[in-house]
């Protein structure tokens, strides 16, 4: 072949080469990517079609396809005489799972003028399911012994004289400080020998249904009622407290006391921007309004009575403490698109009261999906971390081996008595001793005798699994250990809390898991496989086009210059 033919197909074979080459980056890495992104965006923004019905995005989250399931597993106390009278770490059999189908639907309330908000509800119905539950199982039948909250608050609320040397301003504990005297104070002391002599005790029996979903009412109110306690002992000289604690006792009694207070009920609803603005704010929470006894946000924050973390600047400066009151991210319904591995995804959790920002954590496969597993950071309870000063609350009796007064609970803990309480007319809130944490104690600090047949691992840890393209909730597991916070009495005559050690005494825990559904999987699939085989495919099928071609280029050059020197050689 001459020379002119090489550099003829030389050069050609270099243009077309760098220009496939070039323009196969260029759509592969800056044009497809915003077309990837407006397309995504195009699509998650909640609202409605012009005919005033919803569109499809919004008619998917209004009635999530998601298959929704919740296990329960109940704490039994086997040897609650050891832990009264011999100060016994506690001995709990675990019962479950009782299973439960659950349906959780989004209820619209209203939209913003603008487009931008949407307040709604959202109901979770529980269904039981003995299928999927341990055998035998019912949870209407089903018994278990556990700590009784109400007596707890019983024995709390009555004042003593250290208390009533300088009680909490605006407390419960000030309003009764200031109608009693010391003579009072002292019989009160005494009022636990009463408590033994009625064969009042610390833990009661309820079925597993009662402790869960539909309440129970202590046995202790019935007691006193029945001794006319108050009336005849040591309250019969003093009518004022005498009504007062009745009020109190009889408020308590008459509220029925279940942990999972969102069983087809729609106690609040909340502010969540639409998307129409900014599609990676899409659901994100601003607010929420209470309808019943739940309060509502305060200008876009947690209330205050949540998290009053008391602030100073050396230990909680106010910006730490704010933190703690902001609402941030998601319910953990549906995230942003095109989610990496460094991303970080705050989600609202309305169960524990406040915002967390998940981490990555591994790569997972869902249903032949692939996607990232994000999970809680190892410093999201961690109470060392300066920026979580504002969960701590001081404590009010031993915890473990942390004494009372101390700043906060002990790592892995999270004390929800600010959002937790129950309403007693005329005196306010009366906060219960409820402490969440992990399943097992999971990544807790404190005493791990605790609960010594507690065998705590990563299986204990929530996750999220989301399809990081579109940000799709492939998978959910929401984990979650309810706790009795139960300290030494600080009354001397009850004498089972004079030995009872202090701690957090777990009542249940939860494993509530949402699974993409198989239709939801087949239009994932098809749009993932555009996005990630069959566009990238013909670009990179360019790119490497036109490296062979520039290749191919340089040979023909090559030999173009081979022809050069034979001829001058010739």
């Amino acid at each position: 072949m001459s020379k002119c033919c090489y550099c003829s197909f030389g050069w050609a074979s270099l243009i077309i080469g760098l220009l496939l080459l070039i323009a196969g980056l260029v759509v592969q890495l800056a044009v497809m990517p915003p077309i990837y992104i407006d397309s995504m965006n195009d699509v998650k923004v909640l609202g409605l079609n012009p005919d005033g019905t919803p569109n499809d995005f919004t008619a998917a989250w209004v009635t999530p396809a998601y298959i929704a399931n919740t296990e329960f597993y109940v704490f039994d106390y086997a040897n609650t005489g050891g832990i009264m009278n011999r100060g016994s770490y506690p001995d709990m059999d675990e019962k479950g799972p009782y299973s439960y189908k659950t349906a959780i639907t989004n209820e619209v309330v209203s939209w913003g003028s603008d487009g931008e908000t949407v307040n709604y509800y959202q109901r979770f119905v529980y269904y039981f399911d003995p299928d999927q539950s341990c055998k035998g199982c019912d949870p209407k039948v089903d018994k278990v012994k556990i700590p009784d909250i109400i007596y707890q608050l019983i024995v709390n609320v009555l004042p003593t004289k250290k208390i009533c040397k300088k009680p909490e301003k605006g407390s419960l504990d000030e309003k009764i400080c200031n109608m009693v005297n010391d003579d009072l104070l002292d019989n009160i002391e005494k009022g636990g020998i009463l408590f033994s002599l009625l064969n009042i005790e610390p833990f009661v029996y309820v079925t597993v249904d009662q402790l869960l979903f539909s309440g129970y009412t202590t046995p202790i109110v019935e007691s006193l009622k029945e001794a006319d306690l108050f009336a005849f002992t040591f309250l019969n000289d003093q009518p004022e407290i005498q009504e007062t604690l009745q009020n109190i006792t009889e408020a308590l009694g008459s509220i029925p006391i279940n942990y999972i207070q969102n069983n087809n009920t729609l106690d609040f609803y909340y502010t969540a921007l639409t998307g129409k603005s900014d599609p990676a704010k899409t659901g994100f929470v601003t607010g929420f309004t209470g309808t019943t006894d739940y309060p509502s946000s305060e200008d876009g924050k947690l209330p205050l009575k949540w998290w009053d973390a008391k602030t100073d600047d050396r230990f909680c400066p106010t910006r730490y403490a704010d933190k703690a009151r902001t609402i941030d991210g998601t319910i953990g319904d549906f995230f942003q698109s095109f989610i990496t591995k460094d991303s970080e995804l705050p989600i609202y959790i309305s169960d524990i009261c406040r915002t967390v920002t998940l981490t990555y954590g591994s790569d997972v496969n869902v249903k032949g999906i692939d996607g990232y597993r994000f999970t809680f950071g190892d410093d999201v309870f961690n109470s060392l971390e300066p920026d979580n000063c504002g969960y701590c609350k001081v404590l009010p009796r031993d915890f473990h081996s942390y004494p009372e007064g101390y700043r906060c609970l002990p790592s892995g803990y999270l004390d929800l008595s600010g959002c937790m309480s129950i309403p007693i007319p005329d005196y306010g809130d009366l906060a219960l001793p409820i402490v969440a944490s992990l399943p097992h104690f999971y990544q807790t600090d404190g005493d791990t005798k605790f609960a010594p047949r507690f065998k705590p691992n990563i299986d204990d840890a929530p996750t999220l699994d989301i399809e990081p393209f579109s940000g799709t909730l492939l998978k959910a597991q929401k984990k979650m250990q309810i706790n009795m916070y139960i300290g030494q009495s600080r009354h001397t005559a009850f004498n089972s809390l004079k030995v009872q050690r202090s701690g957090a005494y777990p009542l249940f825990y939860l494993n509530q898991t949402a699974l993409i559904d198989q239709n939801d999987v087949n239009i994932l699939s098809s749009t993932t496989n555009a996005m990630n085989s069959t566009i990238p495919i013909i670009c990179w099928s360019a790119v490497g086009v036109g490296a062979a071609l520039i290749v191919i280029s340089i040979i023909f050059f090559c030999c173009s210059c081979s022809g050069k020197k034979d001829k001058k050689d010739d």
